[in-house]
């Protein structure tokens, strides 16, 4: 098993928790989002653009 870390600023991780919290907005209560994978990535996953 493996870990990554990574280190933000306060700016950098106010404005990463912004487009998280804009990104949930948009799909509240939607079907597709529980489709969405996170972590790791894959050529056959579905991510969000």
């Amino acid at each position: 098993m493996c870990g990554r870390y990574v280190l933000f600023t306060e700016e950098e991780d106010s404005e990463i928790r912004s487009i998280i919290n804009e990104v949930n907005d948009k799909f509240k209560g939607a079907e597709a989002l529980s489709n969405i994978k996170v972590g790791e990535f894959f050529p056959t996953d579905m991510v969000w653009s």
